[in-house]
């Protein structure tokens, strides 16, 4: 009957309107990741940026290392690391190697046990030290709104 072919043909259309819609949320959806990299890009870009304009010595890329004996334990939270390990992408624990690399972005840090710690860093050779800086991120882009752990005195020997 007429009645029954409009139904159809209703039904189809719903279908395709529901594909297009579908597709469109993809886009949409792909659009709003895109946005989000470029952004994330941007930021790490600017809290990589070396404000003192000097070389740095302390960077594994160049050759230094560190001395894992005289440095301090990893601060390991086991009910956190048991969470985030779970996720074979995602490795909650961070190596003092990590400080070696010139990424400051939130979550890219190296914890230790205790509210004191020392970390001893191989310089690739004889170098002309005139500046030390210790990056962190600032309190505006930590995730957890502040910088509560961040290193607030530290010594250089």
């Amino acid at each position: 009957s007429e009645y029954h072919e409009r139904v159809r043909s209703q039904g189809q259309q719903l279908q395709q309107l529901q594909a297009e819609l579908d597709k469109l949320h993809k886009e949409v959806s792909s659009v709003r990741a895109a946005n989000s990299e470029r952004v994330a890009k941007i930021v790490f870009q600017r809290l990589n940026e070396d404000f003192v304009r000097k070389p740095d010595y302390a960077l594994s890329s160049v050759g230094a290392s560190i001395d894992l004996e005289k440095t301090s334990h990893d601060y390991e939270d086991a009910n956190t690391a048991y969470f985030w390990n779970r996720f074979s992408f995602w490795n909650y624990a961070r190596p003092p190697t990590v400080i070696l690399e010139p990424d400051v972005f939130p979550g890219n840090c190296w914890a230790f046990e205790g509210d004191q710690g020392q970390v001893v860093i191989r310089l690739p050779g004889r170098v002309q030290l005139s500046d030390v800086t210790l990056q962190h991120p600032p309190p505006s882009v930590a995730h957890t709104g502040g910088a509560n752990s961040a290193p607030r005195d530290f010594a250089v020997y």
